[in-house]
């Protein structure tokens, strides 16, 4: 590993001569200044460079103008630029508005659709009745089952595997004696007939 490279007092030389070096430096530039040959140069070398700094234009000035310049030019921008604003919010707000009058006209004269599956589409003559299929279970014995009973599967399989059926009322006289027939079916490993 290498050793860092030593310190370079000279380099704090124009801030010795701004007065902004704490005491402990201060004190070395000043002991670099009595001991060194090559120190009195460079000191004078870097005063030429603070005189002619201070001879120049102060950089507060040039600063000062670049402000006043910005702070004009921002002022003659946000009048058009707030024009511009006020005249594209207004063009959003009106493309919203007409977006949902069109969107209400259109629900209101179209065609009304319903699910295929759920609530909506069970006819009110119907059971509702919930059921699990054995494991083993072919879809085509379902599909024989569900013609046998005239039945439509309107929703499932749930995370349990629970399947909703709709059956005509037509097909059993009241409740128990369809869960009875659903029941003898070995496919069926789990029915409730629902109100």
């Amino acid at each position: 590993m290498n050793a860092p490279a030593p310190f370079d007092v000279s380099s704090l030389i124009p801030w010795y001569l701004n007065g902004t070096l704490s005491e402990a430096e201060r004190a070395q530039v000043e002991a670099f200044l009595r001991d060194s040959p090559d120190a009195e140069p460079q000191l004078q070398m870097w005063r030429a460079v603070q005189l002619e700094a201070r001879a120049q234009v102060p950089p507060q000035m040039g600063v000062d103008l670049g402000w006043q310049r910005l702070r004009r030019d921002l002022k003659r921008e946000r009048g058009g630029s707030m024009q511009m604003w006020r005249i594209a919010v207004a063009a959003s707000v009106l493309m919203i508005f007409g977006l949902q009058m069109a969107i209400l006209l259109r629900q209101d004269m179209g065609s009304r659709y319903q699910p295929l599956s759920g609530t909506a589409a069970i006819p009110e003559d119907a059971w509702r009745v919930q059921v699990r299929f054995a494991d083993s279970a072919a879809v085509s014995d379902i599909n024989a089952l569900l013609l046998r009973f005239d039945a439509r599967l309107i929703d499932g399989p749930s995370s349990l595997g629970i399947y909703e059926l709709a059956l005509p009322r037509a097909a059993a006289a009241n409740a128990q004696v369809l869960r009875a027939q659903l029941t003898a079916e070995p496919l069926l490993l789990q029915v409730v007939v629902l109100p």
